[in-house]
């Protein structure tokens, strides 16, 4: 690991952790970050952070799940722009987002008249099966334990059927065990429970920083779907945040649609590929643009010829 930094009177200006490998600088991010980007204070910051990076040279620069509206990223990509490099950009993540500065009054007349009476109906029919609590956990000596519960729920659905739960490796579960300690410690942990009779059936690994909530991940006991357990406790924290001083809720993931419900828009985080204004950047960075256009013109050739049946069973079978 590398971190480029900027200093500034004795003062940390601007830092990007990198991995360097050979001739290729890349951001350290995998399929489970959710953003990533260039700390900066201000504009001189970000730029003298990228002219750092690219003082080495570097044959590509490989930077994944950005948000270019960010002040520091859209600095620093500009700084790269500035200095001829040529960006190759895919989108990785279109993330919902809440805006819970207002009231929560307009806001739970925004969400309409059928849904608030479905949840009212659903928070009855969970009532009737027992006691019915949200538990906030923020740390402990008894952390693990309460992981492990959290895990559990999570993996009782969809996500631990299609190994994209928590726990589906062990390498997943080591990484997020970790974060959790670490936010513990600095007091940015919410470990959120919907509990029915004790036992907990809905779960949301979230970060609380600077008046801003980030849903890491969550699920809940596929046994209790059909009393809707996840959409309750998504309100609920909705409903806590809009009373605490919370600006934002950032949902993270994928524009699902059930996250859409609550959003105000959704924030595209890109992966792109930054290739250097040198004979060989030019000529990669022309291949690719050319190959990329040559796959999406056979695609669209294939959705003409193909009849619609055939389409839609070729997608059904990439899901």
């Amino acid at each position: 690991m590398t971190i480029f930094t900027v200093w500034r009177d004795e003062r940390l200006v601007a830092l990007l952790p990198a991995l360097a490998q050979a001739t290729t600088i890349a951001s350290p991010t995998n399929d489970q970050t959710p953003l990533f980007g260039p700390l900066a204070s201000d504009a001189d910051g970000a730029a003298r952070l990228l002219s750092a990076v690219v003082a080495s040279r570097p044959a590509r620069l490989d930077l994944g799940y950005l948000d270019g509206r960010t002040p520091a990223t859209a600095h620093g990509i500009a700084a790269l722009r500035l200095r001829g490099y040529r960006p190759l950009v895919r989108q990785t993540l279109r993330a919902p987002f809440t805006d819970v500065s207002g009231e929560w009054d307009a806001f739970a007349t925004r969400i309409g008249k059928k849904r608030r009476a479905e949840l009212r109906r659903t928070e009855r029919r969970l009532r009737e099966q027992g006691d019915l609590d949200v538990e906030v956990y923020t740390g402990g000596p008894d952390l693990d334990a309460r992981l492990a519960e959290g895990y559990r729920v999570e993996a009782a659905g969809w996500k631990g059927e299609q190994g994209t739960a928590i726990t589906s490796t062990q390498t997943m579960r080591g990484f997020y065990t970790a974060v959790a300690h670490w936010a513990a410690q600095q007091g940015w942990l919410r470990l959120v429970f919907l509990r029915l009779g004790g036992r907990a059936i809905a779960f949301e690994f979230i970060l609380a920083h600077d008046h801003v909530l980030y849903d890491l991940k969550g699920g809940y006991d596929e046994r209790y779907r059909a009393w809707g357990p996840g959409i309750w406790l998504m309100h609920q924290i909705l409903r806590q945040a809009f009373a605490d001083g919370t600006r934002c809720i950032e949902w993270l993931g994928t524009d699902d649609p059930y996250k859409l419900e609550w959003s105000d828009g959704v924030r595209e985080h890109v992966t792109s590929t930054w290739l250097p204004p040198t004979l060989r950047g030019i000529a990669e960075h022309r291949s690719r643009t050319l190959w990329r256009a040559s796959r999406s013109r056979g695609k669209d050739l294939l959705r003409e010829r193909l009849p619609a049946p055939v389409i839609e069973r070729m997608k059904a079978l990439r899901r």
